[in-house]
């Protein structure tokens, strides 16, 4: 439950004398909020700054219990959440030839962090509960005919690294109709394996948000390939097969996911 109270955005146009333009906003949020039976004060304050592909955030959540007045211990119990004092940093440039882009570079809280097709990592999300943050680098790199993704879901601890590298074919001087190859691997060095039960055979929380578990080495390794379809100029199917073998301490397993991405760009829509 969050009551906001107030809430304060201020945008400007900062031209340096060598005629590079920053947008520059400064934002702030004061809210009352119910967090794990604790009524707490939430100030939420920082800013954002852009030029061009790059941008940078800093962004520090405070948050005090409302009986004591003193600042929320759960929100920095963690080595992970010391890392809520880096900036966020992202370096997105977009292309001319239909590809999202060329090259990502993203530091801080990922919201939805998907490799390849999805099969082996999808949506992760790296401050899902809050009261366990965590900062995560995304890297994004595609060259045309080569690509490779990189995500290191904790910056402090590494503890869940997967990395995916790509290429697209040539059969001759052309390319083989946008076929695309990839080999992922992935490995979690604390991939949780069961929940630890209590005599009356109940699962035992930590905290109200994470349960007691056991914990495994974890390692997913998989190769996918994908062919892209243009119907049109709006409308493009891609077909994809992924085949993925995964190892942990009590064993693994291996499954094959295929799957059809589509996509229809409306062009005109008049409400």
């Amino acid at each position: 439950m969050k009551i906001r109270l107030t809430t304060l955005t201020f945008a400007l146009l900062w031209v340096p004398t060598f005629a590079l333009a920053w947008q520059v906003e400064l934002h702030g949020d004061l809210a009352m909020e119910r967090l794990s039976g604790q009524s707490v004060s939430a100030l939420d304050a920082g800013f954002v700054a852009e030029h061009g592909a790059l941008k940078v955030g800093w962004n520090v959540p405070i948050r005090a219990d409302l009986t004591n007045t003193r600042l929320r211990r759960r929100d920095w119990d963690e080595r992970g959440e010391w890392s809520r004092l880096l900036p966020t940093i992202s370096w997105k440039r977009p292309t001319d030839d239909g590809r999202l882009t060329d090259f990502q570079l993203r530091l801080g809280p990922t919201s939805g962090a998907t490799m390849g097709h999805g099969s082996i990592i999808r949506d992760y999300r790296s401050a899902l509960l809050v009261d366990h943050f965590k900062s995560a680098l995304q890297v994004d790199v595609d060259a045309k005919g080569v690509g490779l993704q990189v995500l290191i879901a904790d910056v402090t601890q590494a503890s869940l690294i997967a990395s995916r590298l790509f290429f697209r074919p040539r059969v001759g001087a052309a390319k083989a109709h946008g076929l695309t190859i990839g080999i992922t691997a992935a490995a979690d060095r604390k991939a949780p394996v069961n929940n630890r039960l209590n005599a009356q055979g109940t699962a035992v929380s930590l905290t109200s948000q994470l349960p007691d578990q056991d914990h495994a080495p974890l390692v997913i390794a998989g190769i996918d390939v994908s062919l892209p379809f243009s119907i049109n100029e709006a409308h493009h199917l891609v077909p994809y097969v992924d085949l993925n073998v995964a190892t942990v301490s009590e064993g693994g397993g291996g499954g094959v996911h295929a799957g059809l991405w589509w996509s229809y760009q409306v062009a005109d829509l008049s409400l």
